[in-house]
């Protein structure tokens, strides 16, 4: 945890703001089953979360990595790895940042989400990339919530409530009384 907290008031990459939100977001999901585009420090802020939800990460990045326990790491790019046979309660875009990739990306992943899963797209607020066009564009047809957070060039934080017959997301913990 020292080091997400470390890393999150860093000044070294736009998703440093994000980083106890990645971690309250996964644990708070109690997330089993989390895809990411894109690797890097964020995947270890979901790890450590995911540690204590028993959850696994499946990251796909070009670059490679030296994936950990519960962490499936695919090296390929994220147009050429579709279709996949599992269903996700959430999901981190921050690979590609062009936006037909993008667009692409989130069409690819969407219909793999489980109802009230939760969809994290980056860079959304830079103004060197078109990526809220991108998230726009994919999610034309579903029916979802949306919030974006504006820091740090932006999360667009979304909730997929769309049933797609993959399940639903079901939060068990509950407040102590």
């Amino acid at each position: 945890m020292d080091s997400i907290i470390k890393r999150h008031h860093s000044d070294d990459a736009g998703f440093c703001r994000h980083y106890m939100t990645l971690y309250a977001i996964t644990l708070g999901m109690e997330a089993q089953n989390v895809f990411e585009f894109g690797a890097g420090f964020s995947s270890y802020a979901m790890l450590e979360a995911l540690k204590k939800t028993g959850g696994r990460l499946t990251s796909c990045d070009i670059v490679p990595q030296k994936p950990q326990d519960k962490w499936n790491f695919i090296n390929a790019n994220s147009l050429e790895i579709f279709p996949i046979k599992e269903t996700f309660d959430l999901v981190l875009h921050d690979g590609s940042h062009e936006k037909d990739v993008v667009e692409q990306d989130l069409k690819n992943i969407i219909p793999l989400m489980k109802q009230d899963a939760l969809l994290l797209v980056h860079d959304t607020e830079h103004k060197d990339f078109q990526l809220k066009e991108a998230v726009e564009n994919a999610l034309k047809y579903t029916e979802h919530e949306k919030v974006t957070l504006p820091y740090g060039y932006g999360l667009t934080i979304i909730r997929i409530k769309e049933d797609f017959g993959n399940g639903k997301v079901e939060i068990k913990w509950r407040k102590s009384t």
